[in-house]
């Protein structure tokens, strides 16, 4: 058996950051925001206050904000309003005080164009924080995507050499339905 071995070095881990965490990390071109698919959460400082937070994309090989037409960031029912309207890039995301995290729903806009899969990086940035980052990507290929919806466990405590039932729920979010019969 072969080791690995690597010097880690923590450059700072005092301040304050942003995290930015998606899920899925693929996203169907749809006409609907996938409900609750980021996930902004400050770390390092208290969360007596609110934090407005903002948010941009950028599509993999373009070299410029992304301005609403392939992604787009909700909450409550409709878009998040843009830093400046005049030039859309930026969205403006409110997390509340005494919450030290928030979720944002994801709406991979149903464009039109075939373009396949496309990578886009997603920033959370803040003033006095390190900004976060996450990657989803986004599709208009016709596929079946599953994610686990539900994980159950015993409720009973177990010890080290128990067996257990541990039923798992999958859920279709992709473009195309489950083929007949499949077995998982």
């Amino acid at each position: 058996e072969d080791a690995l071995a690597a010097e880690l070095v923590v450059w700072d881990d005092d301040s304050p950051a942003l995290q930015a965490t998606m899920s899925p990390t693929t996203l169907p071109e749809s006409a609907q925001p996938y409900p609750q698919a980021m996930t902004i959460s400050r770390g390092g400082a208290a969360a007596d206050q609110t934090l407005t937070v903002e948010l941009s994309a950028v599509i993999a090989g373009e070299y410029q904000l992304d301005n609403g037409s392939e992604i787009q960031f909700w909450q409550d029912g409709q878009a998040l309003q843009w830093k400046n309207p005049a030039e859309p890039g930026i969205a403006l995301f409110v997390i509340p005080a005494g919450q030290s995290s928030s979720n944002v729903d994801v709406l991979a806009c149903a464009d039109g164009h075939d373009d396949g899969s496309r990578i886009v990086a997603v920033y959370a940035d803040a003033t006095g924080y390190a900004p976060g980052s996450a990657w989803v990507m986004t599709s208009d290929l016709p596929f079946p995507d599953y994610t686990v919806a539900a994980i159950t466990t015993p409720t009973t405590e177990l010890t080290s050499s128990d067996l257990f039932p541990l039923a798992v729920t999958i859920r279709n979010v992709g473009s195309l339905a489950t083929p007949t019969g499949l077995r998982v």
